[in-house]
C-alpha cells in the first residue's frame, strides 16, 4: 500500500508539472512554484514506467487511468492485452465447482448472465472502434464457455446493434451457436495485433472460428483447450500450439464405434508445431452398476509408426492406457530432448506412469531439457513407494519444478540431485498405515534439501503434528535456513481415526482454528525474523480422495477437518498478521453437521 502511495504521488506531480508547463505564463510567481513541484519530486520517465506497469494489479491499473492522462496509453496497453469472453473455465477440481456454486447461490447472482453482459459490452466496445488504441492493445483472446438468460431491454438492443439474422437465433429467441461464432468472427478481425486464441468449450467446435484465426494477417496462435475428440479436421492446422483434450472412449458414438480417440489423434498430427499436449481419459469410475456398452471402444491412439511427432515441449497423460506397442512408438518417435514439461496422473494405468518412467530412464537422453516434473495420483490408486520415479529421477539432473502427490520419495538423493530446484511439493496423502506414521521428511532431510537446493522459492512438504504441538526440530530448520524462500506450505494430517465408531471423537489431532494457526504463524514469523518468506500456508485435509460407490465414515470429519490457512508477516512492527482462509462450507461441513 506504501508502494502504492508513492506511485500515485509521483504520477500527480508528473502530470502536475505537465500542467504547469503548458499554462506558464512566465510571471515570478508562477515560476517559484513550477520550481517547487519539480524540487519536490522527480517525474519518472516513459521508459521507467513501461517496466514498471505489468507488476502492477488491475485495479491499480485502472486508478493509473483515473488519475493520469500521460500513462493513460500504457495502462490501457496492459489491461487489454488479455481479453475473457463468457464466464471462467471450470476448474478440474471438482470441490472448488461446489464452492463456487454454493458462494453464487448465497449472492443471488446469476453469474453466467453477469459475465455475458460484460462480454457483451466489451465486444461492443472493441467493434465499434476498430482502429482504436484499445483494439489495438489487445494480443490475447480467451473466449470460453457461453450461457445466455432471459432477454431484457439490453438484450433486444444487442440483437439490433450486431443485426443477428433469424438463422442466428434459437426457438428461445436467444442466440444459436452459429450466432456466437459470427459475433466471435467479426471480433477477431477487428484486432489487428491479435497474438494468441485461446478456445476453452467443447461444444459446439467453433470450426469457422478456427478458420478465421487460421486467416488472420497477424498469423496469431491457436490453443484448442477443451477438446473431445469430436472435432473433424479437413487438413493441417500448423497454427495451433496447444492441445488439450478429455476424451470419454465409453460415450455412445451414433451406431458406430466410438471414435473420439483416433479424431484425436488425427487432430493431434495435423498440429505440426505443437508445443503442449494434454491427454485425459474418464467416463468408467464409479457407480453401483458398471455401464453396458453395446459398441466397439477404441482407448488409445492406433499408430503405424510412419508418423511425424510435433514438436512437444509440454507433454500431459491422465489416465492414458498407453498399450506396449504404442509406448515404444512414443519413446523412439518423438523428440524427448524438447520436452521441458512432464505430467502424469492423478489416474494411473499401468502404461501410463510406471512403464513410461522405466522407458524414459532406458531411452537415456529424454531429460536433458526437462525443468517440470509433476505425478500425482488418487489416494485408492498407488503405494506410498513409486521405484521407477525415484530412477528417473536420479538419472538427470536438470528440474527446476517437481511436484510428486501421492508418492513418497524414500531416496532423498533423487530430489538433492536436483540442485537448480526453484519449486519443490512433496506430499504423502493420509491414508491408514496400520499404525506406521506417515512417512515425511525430517529435520536431517530438511538440512540435506537446504543444502543441496539453495535456490528454493516455493516449498510444499507434509509436517507431523501431535496432540502437543509441531515438531520442535522441523520448524527449528524452516525458520534458520531456506534463505530465498519465499512461499512456505506445511500440510498436516487432520488425525482420522481409522476405526472409529459412534460415539467416539472421529479426529486424534485438534482442529487447526484461527487461534491455533496464529499462534504458530506468530511463533514462526518471529523465529524466522526479516525474510523474504510471504505467505506462509498450512493445509489440513486431502483433496486426492474419490469414491467408485459409497464414501467410509470418516469423509464427512475429513471434510469437516479440511482447511488452508494463508497467513502473512506484519507489514510493519507492531502489526497484526494478515490471514486469509480458503475451506469448504458446503454442501459438507455446512452448519457444523
Amino acid at each position: 500500500m506504501n508502494v502504492l502511495r508513492r506511485v500515485m504521488s509521483i504520477i500527480r506531480a508528473d502530470d502536475q508539472d505537465h500542467q504547469v508547463t503548458e499554462t506558464a505564463t512566465g510571471s515570478a510567481t508562477n515560476a517559484r512554484d513550477n520550481g517547487r513541484r519539480t524540487a519536490r519530486i522527480l517525474p519518472l520517465g516513459t521508459d521507467i514506467w513501461y517496466l514498471l506497469i505489468p507488476y502492477l494489479h488491475r485495479r491499480d491499473l485502472y486508478n493509473l487511468c483515473l488519475v493520469s492522462k500521460s500513462l493513460h496509453p500504457l495502462a490501457i496497453s496492459r489491461l487489454y492485452h488479455t481479453i475473457q469472453i463468457g464466464r471462467e473455465p471450470e476448474s478440474a477440481n471438482w470441490r472448488a465447482n461446489l464452492l463456487e456454486l454454493h458462494e453464487r447461490e448465497e449472492s443471488g447472482e446469476e453469474w453466467h448472465y453477469m459475465t455475458w453482459k460484460l462480454s457483451r459490452a466489451l465486444l461492443s466496445r472493441l467493434q465499434n472502434d476498430p482502429a482504436g488504441q484499445q483494439a489495438r492493445a489487445v494480443r490475447v483472446l480467451e473466449i470460453s464457455s457461453i450461457q445466455q438468460f432471459e432477454h431484457d431491454d439490453e438484450e433486444e438492443e444487442w440483437e439490433e446493434r450486431v443485426d443477428q439474422e433469424d438463422e442466428d437465433m434459437d426457438e428461445d429467441g436467444m442466440l444459436s451457436d452459429s450466432g456466437l461464432e459470427k459475433i466471435f468472427i467479426a471480433l477477431i478481425e477487428t484486432l489487428p495485433c491479435l497474438e494468441l486464441v485461446r478456445m476453452h468449450p467443447q461444444k459446439p467446435n467453433y470450426d469457422n472460428l478456427t478458420r478465421a484465426v487460421a486467416g488472420h494477417s497477424n498469423n496469431p496462435r491457436l490453443q484448442l483447450l477443451g477438446e473431445d475428440g469430436s472435432r473433424v479436421i479437413d487438413g493441417p492446422m500448423p497454427n495451433v500450439t496447444a492441445l488439450h483434450a478429455r476424451v470419454n472412449p465409453w460415450h455412445p458414438q451414433g451406431d458406430g464405434p466410438n471414435s473420439h480417440m483416433l479424431q484425436l489423434q488425427k487432430l493431434f498430427f495435423a498440429c505440426p508445431n505443437l508445443k503442449d499436449f494434454s491427454l485425459g481419459v474418464w467416463g468408467n469410475y464409479g457407480g453401483c452398476r458398471r455401464p453396458r456398452v453395446e459398441h466397439d471402444m477404441v482407448f488409445s491412439f492406433e499408430l503405424t509408426g510412419e508418423e511425424t511427432f510435433p514438436p512437444l515441449e509440454s507433454l500431459s497423460f491422465d489416465g492414458y492406457n498407453m498399450e506396449k506397442d504404442e509406448l515404444a512408438h512414443w519413446q523412439d518417435r518423438l523428440n524427448w530432448s524438447k520436452i521441458t514439461s512432464l505430467k502424469v496422473g492423478p489416474q494411473h494405468s499401468p502404461f501410463s506412469s510406471v512403464a513410461l518412467f522405466r522407458r524414459l530412464v532406458r531411452s537415456g537422453v529424454h531429460a536433458n531439457s526437462l525443468r517440470s516434473l509433476t505425478v500425482t495420483c488418487w489416494a485408492t490408486d498407488g503405494n506410498d513407494s513409486c521405484a521407477s520415479l525415484e530412477r528417473l529421477l536420479v538419472s538427470f539432473t536438470g528440474l527446476e519444478r517437481l511436484t510428486v502427490k501421492g508418492h513418497f520419495i524414500a531416496d532423498k538423493h533423487a530430489v538433492f540431485n536436483h540442485p537448480g530446484l526453484k519449486k519443490l511439493c512433496l506430499h504423502a496423502i493420509e491414508r491408514d498405515r496400520r499404525g506406521a506414521p506417515r512417512p515425511v521428511l525430517d529435520a536431517a532431510d530438511l538440512v540435506g534439501l537446504d543444502a543441496a537446493c539453495p535456490d528454493l522459492e516455493d516449498l510444499e512438504i507434509d509436517i507431523c503434528r501431535d496432540s502437543t504441538g509441531w515438531p520442535k526440530d522441523v520448524i527449528d530448520v524452516l525458520t534458520s535456513r531456506f534463505a530465498n524462500l519465499r512461499r512456505l506450505t506445511l500440510h498436516s494430517e487432520v488425525g482420522l481415526k481409522w476405526d472409529w465408531r459412534r460415539g467416539e471423537l472421529p479426529l486424534l489431532l485438534p482442529a487447526l482454528d484461527d487461534a491455533a494457526a496464529k499462534a504458530f504463524a506468530a511463533s514462526f514469523f518471529s523465529r524466522r525474523g526479516p525474510s523474504k518468506l510471504d505467505p506462509l500456508a498450512i493445509k489440513t485435509g486431502e483433496d486426492l480422495r474419490r469414491y467408485p460407490k459409497w464414501s467410509p465414515p470418516y469423509e464427512r470429519h475429513e471434510r469437516q477437518a479440511t482447511r488452508t490457512v494463508r497467513i502473512r508477516a506484519p507489514r510493519e512492527n507492531g502489526g497484526e498478521l494478515e490471514m486469509e482462509e480458503e475451506t469448504l462450507r458446503w454442501p459438507y461441513n455446512a452448519g457444523g453437521v
